[in-house]
């Protein structure tokens, strides 16, 4: 179980796909969390509370991944977002 500080939490319904996009912080770094990554993976839970502006992910082990992107400026920068954790390995292959 990871806790994170709630920052904001957008929804978003794109051509009937609806979802929720979480900014949360831990130890100073902001992450993104999208629900549809987590949607196809029923034993992880996500638990906010607005009260005491948490978000909790529960239920199996979390992965941290680097993804860069273009911000409002057209300018590449680095954003942090969170998946769920699968066992693959490239030497599976």
């Amino acid at each position: 179980m990871t806790t994170f500080k709630l920052i904001k939490s957008t929804s978003f319904d794109t051509n009937g796909v609806k979802g929720t996009v979480h900014t949360v912080a831990y130890k100073g770094r902001a992450l993104n969390l999208s629900t549809l990554s987590f949607a196809e993976t029923p034993e992880y839970q996500i638990q906010v509370d607005a009260t005491a502006k948490t978000l909790v992910v529960s239920g199996g082990d979390i992965a941290i991944v680097q993804k860069d992107y273009l911000n409002e400026l057209n300018q590449t920068v680095h954003g942090l977002s969170i998946y769920p954790k699968f066992d693959l390995a490239i030497d599976a292959f």
